[in-house]
């Protein structure tokens, strides 16, 4: 890990705002990384998806060893994360971790061994970058609990849209008055879905595809902050099963989506309350809601009733996995993990990095454009 003084760490910034979204946990040894994953199942049609898209999805990225490990660790730590933390969905986990070095323990592991597990991921990443995982950024729990029965009721009679305009969205870094990282020191965005996400109401991550090469997102923080950033359309809530996974270039601009579900009943018909999900939060975003309450207050408002957040009051859900320990996570709760990822054979506290990757989306990514036929 690099040295850390007063915010810093080398050349890259990272706000006391940043730092008390992360939660604690369990540390351990993790999954080694491995010196080389074999690419070979890596497809045509996703190196392009990438190249056109900023994005691409990965069917059965993760086992289900590693989903119910992962599920099971949230699960045991909500209730102490939802009262500590400022941000009742949303957790930092990890900050700047040197994967390299396989013998030092790592705080949180089963949930990174999510990523340290799955070759296919590995692999992935490897393909589109030319270089293997060296370390991740942040890592990230991104939950979007359900509305409840009545809220559903009312949205039902008054139907509010899904962060109508296509100007609400946002680049991961620092584009407000905290600071001026931007773009954020990695390169490939990795989301794991924990659960299914197979429709478009379920708090999706929501992307704008093709964004990331059509514009020059150098003047990205200052538009940001003034809210004049440009309407990109209509975007594509990305819909995964359990176990799935999104592979984003740091460029491709999005946002979480709302979860419209109700929490009232689960699959099996159990009742629950679970957490008003009155507010979104910024789930991928650096500055989380400090950037996104400027645009929440501008979007057209939702009519709901305010509710105290619930989610230590609620009645348990019955265990996705026939354990004994209660399972507070409440029903149809959106369940995802994100990875800020690094690789190998780049600078990224060099100042010069910002702006190449803003000059050539694809610097730091030589293998995309060898790998599509047909393509300069």
């Amino acid at each position: 890990m690099t040295d850390f003084i007063n915010g810093w760490y080398g050349t890259v910034f990272y706000t006391e705002k940043e730092q008390n979204l992360h939660v604690s946990g369990q540390v351990g040894v993790c999954a080694p990384l491995p010196p080389h994953v074999p690419t070979k199942e890596v497809q045509i049609c996703e190196s392009t998806d990438f190249l056109q898209n900023g994005y691409f999805c990965v069917d059965n990225a993760v086992s289900e060893q590693a989903l119910r490990d992962a599920r099971t660790y949230v699960n045991a730590h909500y209730k102490q994360w939802v009262k500590t933390s400022k941000r009742q969905d949303d957790w930092r986990c990890h900050l700047m971790v040197d994967l390299t070095d396989a013998e030092s323990p790592v705080e949180h592991p089963a949930l990174m061994n999510l990523l340290l597990r799955s070759p296919a991921l590995l692999g992935r990443i490897e393909q589109l970058t030319g270089s293997g995982v060296c370390s991740i950024f942040y890592s990230q729990v991104a939950f979007r609990t359900p509305l409840s029965a009545k809220q559903v009721a009312q949205q039902m009679a008054h139907p509010a849209p899904d962060y109508s305009p296509g100007a609400e969205y946002h680049l991961d870094g620092q584009a407000n008055s905290s600071g001026t990282r931007f773009p954020d020191p990695w390169s490939v965005l990795v989301g794991i879905a924990l659960v299914d996400i197979c429709t478009e109401d379920k708090g999706n991550f929501t992307v704008f595809p093709g964004w990331h090469t059509r514009r020059d997102w150098s003047q990205y923080p200052d538009e940001k902050r003034t809210k004049t950033l440009p309407d990109l359309g209509t975007p594509t809530h990305v819909c995964l099963k359990a176990g799935d996974a999104v592979i984003a270039h740091v460029l491709l601009p999005h946002r979480g989506g709302k979860n419209t579900i109700s929490s009232s009943t689960t699959a099996s018909g159990h009742t629950s309350q679970g957490t008003s999900s009155t507010t979104v939060s910024a789930e991928e975003d650096q500055e989380g809601s400090v950037i996104d309450s400027d645009l929440i207050a501008s979007a057209p408002p939702l009519s709901l009733p305010k509710q105290k957040h619930t989610a230590n009051h609620a009645p348990p859900v019955p265990h996705p996995y026939g354990g004994s320990e209660r399972w507070d996570i409440p029903a149809n709760t959106r369940e995802m993990v994100f990875f800020r990822v690094r690789v190998h054979g780049v600078d990224y506290e060099s100042p010069q990095r910002g702006p190449a990757i803003l000059c050539d989306p694809w610097c730091e990514f030589p293998s995309v454009k060898a790998v599509v036929p047909g393509v300069d």
